[in-house]
């Protein structure tokens, strides 16, 4: 039997740690027994991995005075469970573990890397710089592993694709008049929403100033905009709202457990991001027979392919986004065409058993 932990940043709700929860408890098996440590906090992945019988140790990094207290923490959990391998999400985890499993005597490190470095330009060059610690890398993009092989000079054969993916049986095509209820959308209401963590780079301003144009345009339907999910921006987003007189259109959800439950209440799905690894989003969107809008970023361009299985418009572009809007609320037909393609496509190569099945390979032959 082989011991691994899991090292992660935090376990709120996140693509990546998403991922952990899809994945791990199918990864449970006689052969494999898992470990979460997370940095920062609780959060409600950790209380969902618990449930599932995955043991969670929590850091509870508590800031700069306490990194070297929390760094210990962590070298005395993994000194004592001895673990064969240890794989790292996100950077702040990838690069304290990369530090730490030397220290713990684990000679195997993997790290999953889901997205670019955006924010933190120092620490791109502090990944260079310990990437050598690193036994294998996973990417959940082409376009990630190209990122690690141009810039961080990591030889392709260290790194292996997994894409990002769903359990399909939990999405259902069905409209929910319940819980659409619930979230006092007005009955008849054609409802577009966007479900990603309020934060710099999601596009939510720029979907309030689209979702704005389309108001002014005529058309038939009673038009509601769902902004789901909780961050940071959270404040701004609200005000700009009450700048533009839309709060009698748009519902601010908060943070919700039950996307698929969600994604129900959700006509037309739209997603006008700067940057994603592999969207989660969308990928529950695909699965959902949702009709999508997003932007044609490299990421989502190994995903969806315009006019085929999604609407893609240049990030940033609010005229190109509210014209697309448009043109989905006018046509019927063309929502069924790229909600059904889009399924099909999701249902080929993002079905959550065929990512556990190489990520067990690794994990095993390692």
């Amino acid at each position: 039997m082989r011991k691994i932990a899991h090292l992660i940043t935090g376990l709120d709700v996140g693509g990546a740690e998403q991922t952990l929860l899809d994945t791990l408890p199918r990864l449970q098996v006689q052969d494999l027994r898992h470990t979460v440590y997370c940095v920062i906090g609780h959060g409600h992945i950790g209380d969902k991995l618990q449930k599932m019988g995955i043991p969670v140790f929590y850091l509870n990094y508590k800031g700069w005075l306490d990194l070297i207290p929390m760094a210990l923490r962590l070298w005395r959990a993994l000194k004592s469970a001895r673990p064969d391998i240890l794989v790292t999400y996100l950077i702040h985890a990838d690069l304290l573990g990369r530090l730490m499993a030397p220290l713990a005597g684990i000679n195997k490190v993997i790290t999953f890397r889901h997205g670019a470095l955006l924010q933190w330009e120092f620490l791109k060059h502090v990944d260079k710089m310990t990437s050598f610690l690193v036994t294998h890398y996973v990417a959940v993009s082409d376009v990630l592993k190209n990122k690690l092989v141009n810039e961080l000079h990591i030889p392709s054969s260290k790194i292996t694709v997994i894409f990002n993916a769903i359990d399909l049986n939990k999405y259902a095509p069905e409209n929910n008049e319940v819980i659409k209820d619930a979230l006092n959308v007005p009955a008849g209401a054609l409802t577009l929403g966007v479900i990603a963590n309020l934060r710099k780079g999601k596009g939510h301003h720029d979907l309030l100033l689209a979702f704005n144009q389309l108001l002014q345009k005529k058309h038939s339907k009673k038009l509601i905009l769902l902004i789901v999910g909780g961050g940071e921006e959270r404040a701004s987003l609200e005000k700009l709202t009450i700048q533009l007189h839309l709060t009698e259109n748009v519902i601010f959800t908060g943070y919700r457990d039950d996307i698929p439950n969600i994604l129900k209440t959700i006509d037309i799905f739209v997603l006008p991001t700067y940057f994603e690894g592999k969207s989660i989003a969308l990928l529950e969107a695909m699965a959902a027979r949702k009709p999508i809008i997003t932007t044609s970023i490299p990421e989502n361009l190994e995903i969806l392919a315009h006019n085929e299985t999604a609407l893609l418009v240049p990030p940033g572009n609010i005229n190109a986004l509210s014209n697309a809007l448009l043109k989905l609320i006018e046509q019927t037909t063309l929502r069924d065409r790229l909600n059904k393609r889009a399924y099909a496509e999701c249902a080929q190569k993002y079905d959550i058993n065929k990512t556990v099945l190489l990520f067990k390979k690794i994990l095993l032959e390692l």
